[in-house]
């Protein structure tokens, strides 16, 4: 039911056009094929919109980074935020991708690395020896 994936935190991939947005589910229309989500970021930027709406075929991949079974106003527990946080509570504190964190610096919003023209072979180290 769609109720039950309201206020998950959510990561959709709707490829190189449109990027990757991260946000908070707010509805989920089977009959339209929609999802939108509130306060998303748009990779790794705050969107300026309240809320964006997705169309399923948009949608190369979506991934659930905390779901939440239980609906719950913001601010109604007193230890709270206000704003939904866009890091699973098991995360809170750990980098989003161990094997980019740089000792000292810690970042809670998504990271993008695009690389232009495809693959390429990795540059040899001036001592790396090739027979």
């Amino acid at each position: 039911m769609a109720a039950d994936w309201l206020e998950s935190v959510v990561s959709i991939n709707c490829g190189l056009t449109l990027g990757v947005y991260q946000g908070s589910v707010s509805s989920v229309d089977h009959r339209n094929q929609t999802i939108s989500l509130k306060l998303p970021f748009h990779n790794g930027v705050r969107c300026s919109l309240p809320e964006v709406t997705f169309s399923a075929r948009d949608i190369k991949e979506l991934k659930i980074l905390d779901f939440q079974r239980t609906v719950s106003e913001p601010g109604s527990d007193p230890g709270s935020a206000a704003e939904p946080s866009l890091v699973p509570a098991e995360r809170q504190g750990q980098p989003l991708h161990p094997h980019l964190h740089h000792q000292g610096t810690t970042s809670t919003a998504p990271l993008t690395i695009l690389r232009r023209g495809g693959l390429h072979r990795p540059i040899r180290e001036q001592n790396d020896i090739s027979l």
